[in-house]
């Protein structure tokens, strides 16, 4: 198969994924295990699907272990085909993924990997349709538990529960008033006054437009596979780790608007330290996904909620629940609803090729 260069532009960006989740890794470490040589071995049907239970499925029968997982793999294989379609569709036909036939059993999968795995490395160049079998069933592995743990991760279901506290938090911190209509190019329609005397414009209905990111259609909880897998990969983190399942945006006259609204929000919101993970997009090195064309300051703000515990203690407590911050200038939008080369589809098609090398190895796909 030959793909084109440019899928490879990141290949170097490779390794450090592959070392964060080594199921990815084309050397298969997985199934180079001693552990696994002897389970295969031995008929050790309880391998791995004792872990997987352990982790993912506490309390479940092995018949609802395969099941589950073989379903989150499901999933996480759609997703990566869906960006395939997207980003690449020109190479959809020679890279899908296919999951396996049901029903499914976990020891019986990992055992046909292993013999595809020990077949090739006995082959002189250890290459081609072998190979990619065994690869590919590790791949379905990673995409089986990764999948799950986004399905249960707490930040995801906060941000569902949370989101209209928060918003209603932020707005009030920022007092928008006096809502006023005005013509602005980028679709601009409407500005608002603020507590810190710093006009917010906006294309919608609101002052601050505000999403439970990565969910599904019209904010459905339905996970968004696709953007969190490209989104950990990217980052090599954890679901767990992500601290933007939840983002707000304001748009703001100029530089200096920005400025006051920065320091209003640090003065109103930071008693000790930083904004977390600040980020100004115009000073961002070279070759990020993130289009260079126009700037954004993000940063996450952490905004408590009350939370009810079941033990009996008589204090409030409070969940401090990340939310990406982004504020543009007016000039900014512009830019960004005008060119289609900093678009959000221009953006995401940019981060999945960031991810591809470490996804499709050369070495397994070329």
């Amino acid at each position: 198969m030959r793909l084109s260069e440019e899928l490879y532009f990141h290949e170097e960006d490779a390794p450090p994924v592959w070392k964060a989740f080594p199921y990815l890794d084309p050397t298969m470490p997985f199934l180079r295990k001693t552990t696994t040589r002897l389970a295969v071995a031995g008929r050790e049907r309880d391998y791995p699907l004792n872990a997987i239970r352990f982790t993912l499925f506490p309390g479940r029968t092995d018949e609802e272990v395969n099941t589950l997982f073989y379903q989150s793999a499901q999933r996480g294989v759609a997703a990566i085909n869906a960006l395939l379609k997207e980003h690449v569709p020109e190479c959809f036909e020679d890279l899908e993924i296919r999951t396996p036939l049901e029903p499914f059993d976990i020891f019986q999968f990992v055992k046909d990997a292993h013999f595809n795995f020990e077949s090739g490395r006995r082959e002189a160049t250890f290459r081609n349709r072998i190979k990619r079998e065994a690869s590919e069933a590790c791949r379905i592995l990673e995409l089986g538990y990764r999948t799950t743990t986004i399905d249960e991760c707490p930040l995801v279901l906060n941000a569902l529960q949370y989101a209209p506290v928060l918003r209603k938090s932020l707005e009030d911190l920022l007092g928008f008033t006096n809502k006023t209509t005005c013509n602005r190019e980028g679709h601009i329609s409407s500005c608002w006054d603020t507590v810190p005397e710093i006009k917010v414009y906006s294309s919608k209905d609101r002052a601050m437009p505000f999403r439970v990111k990565y969910l599904g259609p019209n904010q459905t909880y339905a996970p968004n596979y696709k953007s969190i897998l490209m989104k950990i990969y990217k980052e090599r983190e954890a679901a767990e780790e992500i601290k933007d399942y939840l983002g707000a945006e304001l748009i703001v006259e100029d530089d200096r608007e920005r400025d006051a609204l920065v320091n209003f929000l640090r003065r109103e919101t930071r008693p000790i330290g930083y904004f977390e993970r600040y980020k100004d997009t115009r000073k961002q090195k070279t070759g990020s996904a993130s289009s260079g064309e126009y700037g954004i300051i993000k940063f996450i703000l952490r905004i408590p909620v009350p939370i009810q515990r079941t033990i009996s203690m008589p204090q409030i407590f409070y969940e401090r629940v990340p939310v990406e911050m982004q504020i543009l200038t007016l000039e900014d939008h512009k830019i960004r609803t005008e060119r289609p080369e900093v678009t959000h589809q221009a953006y995401k098609r940019r981060q999945f090729l960031e991810i591809f090398p470490a996804l499709f190895p050369r070495d397994i796909y070329t």
